[in-house]
């Protein structure tokens, strides 16, 4: 009996307190972001300037050689760990269903094996970027004292 009240709790007052904190903390980055300082800008405008904004967001997709040669895994892995986010958040059912109790939209889920496969995926790649940042003392923040 006592875990149908601790679903109510989450569902209905800890879910609005997480709600509540994360629309909270969403306002004071969109604040701070409006209050930097930008050197104003002294470029020539070129006409179709959204052209050239699609084409710097999609080719950022893309390492350069020097990285890819690197640490190919590494960006193998955070490829991995983004695009199972993704899936996870938008395309599972009880997300979707979040969403359509706060906007009043839905779409499609995708079943739960597929959802399955991308949280174990998700999580394989946040324990090889966790080993991986352990082990690079660059990375790590204990040995940069």
């Amino acid at each position: 009996m006592s875990e149908s009240y601790l679903l109510i709790f989450v569902r209905g007052p800890l879910f609005h307190i997480s709600l509540f904190i994360f629309v909270i903390g969403v306002m004071v980055r969109l604040f701070e972001i409006g209050l930097l300082r930008r050197k104003p800008d002294l470029s020539v405008k070129r006409k179709p300037a959204w052209r050239g904004g699609i084409r710097t967001m999609f080719s950022r997709f893309v390492p350069d050689a020097g990285i890819w040669a690197k640490s190919a895994l590494i960006v193998i892995v955070g490829y991995m760990f983004h695009i199972g986010f993704f899936l996870v958040l938008l395309f599972f059912a009880p997300h979707i269903l979040v969403f359509h109790n706060l906007f009043g939209f839905s779409w499609i889920a995708l079943p739960t094996q597929i959802i399955d496969a991308a949280s174990v995926l998700t999580m394989l790649a946040l324990v090889i970027l966790l080993i991986y940042r352990i082990r690079d003392p660059v990375r790590c923040s204990s040995n940069s004292s």
